[in-house]
């Protein structure tokens, strides 16, 4: 597996039912209660010992990253995770090496390869993390391979949303990004694009440059995809609302209503939406 840890949970079992054999044992013969003792302690004190020398590599990110990658040199993920500490570490280049081993990683396997735009999707989110300058033409020409279908990982957008959405990227030009965005995706035939998700993330971009128009338009082809996605109708409300879209406001108002009514709202939307009514 991936990550050990995750063999530990399933362990549970086994040591469970160790604990009942020897309960079941120490009941029908109490003498060997304290040789078993003793040497489920050894055996505990010996497991422990071969956990410990994890400790250190577990207790630093970069050494863990390492660990992962020696173990898996053919893991899309341990490739990126690498990527990201070296842009991190301000290693642009090397960064964008371990990037193209992801991207040619992923090609080998079936139904989960990457395109060709979320490896440049990525490349921009490892300069952002770097603090580099990015070439306006990197930006210009993303998605250009595949305008069919751009993108296909929600999670390598998602992360370069977030940096630019808190403005972690002072040097990045955000608002040639989201043009460049809206080029490929506030198209007719936008079915073809992408995920709602994907739309949900420029959406959320938009927003954060202020665009409600974009935004609105992220939103509205996001519900064409999924009517009633509460996150969607949220989303569509605010930005009608910002835009002074009465009816357009007054129509996710009565949609929310409705899933209101069945109790498909959390507490925190129906809060929200109840915001949303008093203005």
């Amino acid at each position: 597996m991936y990550f050990e840890h995750r063999n530990y949970f399933p362990l549970m079992g086994l040591l469970l039912a160790l604990g009942g054999l020897f309960a079941v044992v120490v009941r029908r013969w109490p003498e060997p209660k304290a040789p078993l003792l003793a040497c489920l302690a050894v055996c505990a004190l010996l497991l422990s010992g071969l956990t410990s020398s994890q400790v250190q590599v577990w207790s630093n990110r970069s050494l863990l990253i390492l660990n992962h990658l020696n173990g898996h040199p053919q893991s899309a993920r341990a490739n990126i995770d690498m990527a990201t500490e070296l842009a991190r570490l301000g290693e642009i280049d090397a960064a964008h090496r371990y990037s193209r081993l992801a991207f040619e990683a992923s090609a080998n396997k079936a139904g989960s390869a990457e395109r060709n735009g979320d490896y440049q999707v990525r490349n921009l989110a490892l300069s952002c993390i770097a603090g580099k300058a990015v070439s306006p033409l990197l930006i210009e020409t993303l998605g250009a391979d595949d305008p069919q279908r751009p993108l296909s990982s929600v999670t390598t957008l998602l992360s370069l949303v977030r940096l630019l959405q808190d403005d972690k990227c002072p040097q990045f030009d955000r608002l040639r990004f989201a043009d460049r965005m809206a080029q490929l995706y506030l198209v007719a035939d936008f079915e073809r694009k992408a995920s709602a998700k994907i739309y949900s993330n420029l959406a959320v971009l938009e927003n954060a440059l202020q665009r409600y128009d974009n935004a609105f338009a992220y939103a509205q082809q996001l519900l064409v995809m999924k009517p009633y996605d509460k996150r969607g109708l949220l989303m569509k409300l605010h930005f009608a609302t910002a835009l002074g879209k009465a009816e357009a406001a007054q129509d996710v108002i009565a949609t929310l209503q409705q899933l209101d009514e069945q109790g498909k709202l959390t507490t925190g939307e129906q809060q929200t939406l109840a915001l949303y009514m008093q203005n």
